[in-house]
């Protein structure tokens, strides 16, 4: 899942699946930005909680659809199965 505070993250999820799908883009420089503006560091750093992980709906909808595809390949596979055997 890309982050959703960085824009970027995105753009890099997008790039690796289609690498994975056999798709070749050009090298993007990856940026990120300088954790302080000036050198030195602060002195006292408040922790705060990160914001729980989300799921768009539009990622819930692919990841139900999924889900229920492959459960309906593994239903018909058994079946072809079976009645391979019994032939």
């Amino acid at each position: 899942m890309a982050c959703k505070d960085q824009p970027l993250h995105g753009m890099y999820k997008n790039d690796a699946l289609l690498r994975l799908a056999g798709f070749r883009r050009d090298p993007r420089p990856i940026t990120a930005p300088a954790p302080y503006s000036d050198t030195s560091a602060p002195e006292t750093v408040e922790l705060q909680m990160p914001e729980p992980p989300t799921v768009e709906p539009k990622q819930l909808s692919f990841a139900v659809i999924t889900v229920v595809l492959a459960f309906a390949g593994t239903v018909a596979t058994v079946i072809q199965t079976v009645l391979a055997a019994a032939s």
